[in-house]
């Protein structure tokens, strides 16, 4: 249940290809990930760890089985339609900034822009013009690629 949270705050808030590469790679593309609403990605960047829990809940192995079984579970509040078209108000864009790696870890610290552009009247008053915040990216080596550790990883709204 953790990654559906961490998912439904990262359809809008968070700007992930697949493990490998450097750390600042890594949490590239998980961050385009997240801001594009490219949630089997966003999950096939996670660590093992982040995800074990959910796989479980829904008896599952993979990260396409899961969004399948999200789906089909009416009590999980996952709807990839509503999201997608929720996420089309929002421009995100974000910033890499300091990295700090050592041999099994490594957090990536980020610079987010949200600026709400669609016509809801109250979301746009709850906005302002745009909204900055800052955010790391914590990541962890799995069988030699560098993985999302969605557990540590901090969102930036």
């Amino acid at each position: 249940m953790l990654l559906v949270v961490l998912l439904l705050i990262g359809a809008f808030v968070w700007p992930g290809f697949l493990g490998g590469g450097s750390p600042e790679d890594v949490a590239q593309d998980y961050l385009d990930a997240s801001a594009d609403g490219d949630y089997e990605e966003v999950c096939d960047l996670a660590s093992e760890k982040s995800l074990e829990e959910d796989f479980e809940e829904y008896d599952v192995d993979n990260c396409g089985d899961y969004f399948d079984a999200l789906e089909e579970d009416s009590d999980s509040g996952f709807d990839r339609d509503e999201l997608e078209q929720l996420q089309e108000d929002f421009d995100v864009s974000h910033e890499l900034g300091d990295v700090d790696e050592k041999e099994e870890t490594a957090v990536v610290s980020f610079t987010q822009t949200v600026e709400y552009t669609g016509d809801d009247e109250s979301i746009a008053e709850a906005f302002g013009d745009s909204e900055e915040s800052e955010g790391e990216v914590h990541l962890v080596k799995e069988d030699g690629d560098w993985k999302v550790d969605l557990d540590k990883t901090t969102d930036a709204f």
